[in-house]
């Protein structure tokens, strides 16, 4: 065989179909072998790339759910303290007004047994 331009020649004579259909074969073989190697090979990137967004998604995720938990638990905190403090505020002013009127008490006594005696001259 003689490489001549195009094709494998026999010595001194012309191509024949026998001569080209081998390698065009072969080529076909080839091209469906690497066709299914690569197709192979893609569905297997393709799957760890799914995978590895997966996971960093599944880290994400877990990420903005303890940052939600964390705010949650000091929106709490906050509430809570929110509300002793205002409980300590109403306590106190509770506990102001029922000195003042025990001490108006105190003081309407006496004004009440002047005026008691006031009273019954007067209706007298």
């Amino acid at each position: 065989m003689v490489f001549s331009g195009k094709l494998f020649l026999k010595e001194g004579g012309a191509a024949t179909l026998g001569d080209w259909i081998i390698p065009v074969i072969v080529a076909i073989v080839c091209a469906v072998a690497f066709g299914i190697i690569g197709f192979i090979l893609g569905g297997i990137h393709r799957k760890k790339t799914a995978e590895g967004l997966l996971g960093s998604a599944n880290e994400e995720a877990t990420r903005i759910i303890n940052q939600a938990v964390s705010e949650a638990e000091t929106k709490k905190r906050e509430a809570i303290l929110e509300a002793k403090d205002e409980i300590h505020k109403s306590r106190t002013e509770t506990e102001r007004e029922l000195r003042d009127r025990e001490e108006l008490s105190k003081k309407r006594k006496p004004l009440t047994k002047r005026l008691t005696p006031l009273k019954r001259k007067k209706n007298c």
